[in-house]
């Protein structure tokens, strides 16, 4: 499981540098005006997407990893897409020109109805990938999202230098789409005309909480749009992006971890380990609340690390930025724990959890924005994020009969105040600044050795884990 969660994070890691070229190659083909079209009708298609293929996703993940035979509950969650899917086509096509009016935007209308038919090709992809993952296929998982990743890049520059322009750019974002399906289909052989056998009811009344706990939690995420509807000025909006950017790690940590965590406690349950199983919850809690030191550390040198990345432009961010690290850290947390919840069938948990952090976020945002801005926003975000974690984290460890690593909490904590410190009181600027980091970052590792917060077993775990990438193939 370790294996593929590093495997997921790193093809998943490669949005940092493709997305870059791509946005720097966009932005100066395309130009202003145009770039903005494409950002915006981008953002609308991938929110519709992910509320089609977020649906059944992990009761996709859980069904085919506890069947003998995985390709009935694969059967219903691919015809169970294509429904959902051909209703989104619909929806859109039908409400593209009310948007377009909207957005005041006439060619919109043209743009969202080609980019529509990314949207079931979008959701059978994410169907295959659910199925490898459940299956256990965590490797082959990765190699699915690096291939969509450098297929989208050089569709895109391909399709645009063709003379396509925005059309282009999305030609290229569906053809991304496209490949990654190919790519599922030759590690995947799903049956697409099997004969349904497994329940649709089991999906929805799986899936349809989880659906709904992660709809609040990416409703808490919109905290950005909070800070512009209530009165953030446009710097002080880009400035509250440039600090959630720099977070976008800790979240794909939260992509990566999940779904193979899922899979695996969900086929251990299946072969009557629960043992195991419950070892490996306690493993997964204590590692989220050791991250909580190389937050602190990145909110003590939060000033230098947006001046380095972005320029002394966005000095101001650096305080925003201290916030939302621990707010990103939060949620990853409450998805963790919100896995273990699920994992048990105890799915309606996570909707009672998540569902009051939306109604309390809200009430907060619209007190705190107007005092002081960007940063009220990110404090909120924050705030709220750890009242969900310390819930979910204490919901999550009593289904599974768990006591509170509370050796592993204190030290975490105590770790995280002497970090903060030693990262805020260390100036460094440059290649200084990646020293530091790096430096602090070995120092909190050693700090959980020598306080035994890293047991023997689990550095074997990791030694393996080197040894045999070193080691060469016979």
């Amino acid at each position: 499981m370790l294996k593929g969660v590093i495997s997921i994070f790193l093809a998943e890691a490669l949005i940092i540098p493709t997305g870059f070229i791509t946005a720097v190659f966009l932005t100066r083909r395309l130009g202003p005006a145009s770039y903005g079209l494409f950002a915006l009708v981008t953002r609308l298609i991938l929110w519709i997407e992910w509320l089609g293929s977020s649906l059944f996703s992990k009761a996709t993940i859980k069904y085919v990893g506890e069947a003998d035979d995985w390709r009935p509950p694969a059967a219903t969650a691919f015809q169970l897409t294509s429904v959902i899917s051909a209703g989104l086509v619909i929806i859109l096509w039908v409400g593209a020109p009310a948007l377009s009016r909207l957005f005041e935007a006439p060619s919109l209308v043209t743009y969202l109805r080609i980019f529509a038919i990314d949207i079931p090709i979008y959701g059978f992809a994410r169907v295959f990938c659910d199925i490898l993952v459940g299956r256990g296929f965590f490797k082959e998982r990765a190699r699915v999202s690096a291939g969509r990743r450098i297929a989208r890049l050089f569709l895109i520059i391909i399709f645009v230098e063709l003379g396509f322009s925005v059309n282009g750019a999305i030609i290229g974002m569906i053809g991304a789409s496209v490949t990654e399906v190919a790519i599922c289909l030759l590690y995947s052989q799903p049956r697409f005309h099997t004969k349904i056998s497994f329940p649709f009811r089991h999906f929805w009344a799986f899936g349809t909480p989880l659906f709904l706990s992660a709809l609040c939690l990416t409703i808490i995420r919109m905290d950005i749009l909070f800070l512009k509807a209530l009165g953030g000025s446009d710097v002080e909006t880009g400035y509250y992006g440039a600090a959630q950017n720099i977070t976008i790690l800790l979240s794909m940590v939260s992509t990566s971890m999940t779904p193979p965590l899922l899979s695996t406690i969900s086929n251990m349950l299946k072969n009557e380990k629960a043992h195991e199983a419950r070892h490996i919850s306690l493993i997964v809690t204590r590692a989220s609340i050791m991250i909580l030191p190389v937050a602190a550390m990145i909110a003590g040198a939060s000033h230098e690390i947006v001046i380095l990345i972005f320029g002394p432009a966005y000095s101001a961010a650096g305080s925003i930025l201290s916030c939302l690290v621990f707010a990103a850290l939060g949620l990853h947390i409450v998805n963790t724990s919100i896995t273990l919840i699920s994992s048990m069938e105890r799915q309606r948990w996570a909707l009672r959890i998540s569902f009051p952090l939306v109604p309390i976020a809200t009430i907060g945002h619209l007190f705190m924005i107007p005092q002081m801005g960007g940063l009220g926003a990110a404090m909120v975000s924050a705030t709220v994020a750890w009242v969900g974690a310390s819930v979910s984290t204490f919901a999550a460890l009593s289904l599974w009969g768990i006591k509170l690593p509370f050796k592993t909490l204190v030290t975490s904590v105590f770790s995280a105040v002497i970090f903060y410190f030693a990262a805020s009181l260390w100036p460094a600027t440059g290649l200084m600044l990646l020293i530091k980091m790096a430096a602090l970052t070995a120092s909190v590792v050693l700090c959980f050795m020598f306080l035994r917060e890293i047991t023997g077993r689990e550095t074997a775990v990791v030694r393996s884990m080197i040894m045999d990438r070193l080691t060469p193939k016979q």
